[in-house]
């Protein structure tokens, strides 16, 4: 018997160490960056793994600073990877930061920020990776498109939970991602709304969820600008990774796509 020849993956695989309050690592591992069952608009948990390194807290302590302690338990994940693009700039890089605090008793408050940067043909020097971090974005009068510093996308989200009883829950959460930038802050958002329960049947535990999605720009403020949400001049791939989403996978214009299901996890499973 011959040997057969199978493809080497390391998804979902990761390496790490200890660094003062969390772990820095290097893994090829999903994200899910939102409080959403089913998707995440600025990172998705089906989208395909990136290659990257970074640092995360390890456990949900609360600042010792009397000036920030109020924040109560808080998390925090950073990351620089590269993806995958079969069109335009080839491999560059995917920046990324999430910061969840807990200032009241079931309030999950959370900021998320995320860049397209760099790749062949493309600056990588100092001075693009700060204006991409600072937001200038935008191709405008004092910036050509030669010198533009990438895609970002930035927003911010939140759950508030109530307790009923050991087992029964209920949630409402939303969440608004910016596609684009203006004034160095985000525009244009995308928006997500959802609520959800959880009760005992037996020894199971029973969830419940209704969630909306709009992943058109300014979709959800104001009148959608169809044909710009996750695409971008530069990276003609859009803002994805191996040709698949790398935000919510109904892609740049679902309108307010309606989700709802039910599932019965094991105590304790979470997003």
């Amino acid at each position: 018997m011959g040997w057969r020849s199978y493809p080497l993956s390391f998804d979902q695989s990761s390496l790490s160490t200890r660094l003062g309050a969390g772990r820095i690592y290097a893994s090829v591992e999903r994200r899910h960056w939102g409080p959403s069952w089913v998707s995440s608009l600025i990172l998705d948990g089906g989208a395909r793994p990136v290659p990257a390194v970074g640092w995360r807290k390890e456990s949900p302590t609360a600042f010792r600073s009397p000036l920030l302690s109020w924040l109560g338990p808080w998390h925090l994940d950073a990351f620089a990877g590269q993806t995958v693009e079969r069109n335009g700039p080839q491999h560059p890089h995917l920046l990324g930061v999430r910061i969840q605090v807990m200032p009241l008793r079931g309030l999950e408050l959370a900021v998320s920020r995320t860049l397209q940067w760099g790749g062949s043909g493309r600056s990588e020097s100092l001075g693009s990776l700060a204006r991409g971090l600072l937001g200038y974005d935008n191709v405008h009068s004092t910036i050509p498109s030669a010198n533009e510093s990438g895609n970002g996308l930035a927003g911010f989200d939140a759950r508030y939970t109530h307790v009923f009883g050991a087992a029964r829950t209920a949630s409402i959460y939303a969440q608004a991602i910016g596609e684009d930038e203006a004034g160095h802050s985000p525009s244009h958002y995308l928006g997500l709304l959802g609520v959800d329960t959880t009760f005992a049947v037996g020894a199971a535990t029973v969830r419940l969820f209704v969630e909306r999605a709009n992943t058109t720009m300014h979709g959800a403020f104001g009148a959608p600008l169809l044909g710009g949400a996750y695409r971008h001049h530069i990276y003609l791939d859009g803002y994805t990774h191996q040709g698949e989403p790398l935000g919510h996978p109904a892609g740049a214009t679902s309108g307010w796509a309606r989700s709802a299901s039910s599932s019965t996890p094991a105590s304790g499973a979470g997003r």
